[in-house]
């Protein structure tokens, strides 16, 4: 199964629950989770650098962002 996206929240949760209790954290085993997340993010940043600033930037899911057909 490849690595899913993490949020902030279940890394924090990781986090202390590997503090609190190393021998039974499961923190090590989402190591690629993490990684995976970092890399989208990091990604996703080089690409908003690499934009020219006319583009306007459009959200997701409104009318615009559906390519014409």
């Amino acid at each position: 199964m490849p690595p899913s996206l993490i949020a902030v929240s279940e890394f924090v949760e990781e986090t202390r629950s590997d503090y609190s209790s190393p021998t039974t954290s499961t923190f090590a085993s989402r190591m690629p989770d993490c990684r995976h997340t970092i890399g989208v993010l990091e990604e996703v940043s080089v690409l908003s650098r690499q934009l020219p600033s006319h583009v306007p930037c459009v959200e997701a899911g409104s009318p615009d962002s559906q390519p014409s057909v």
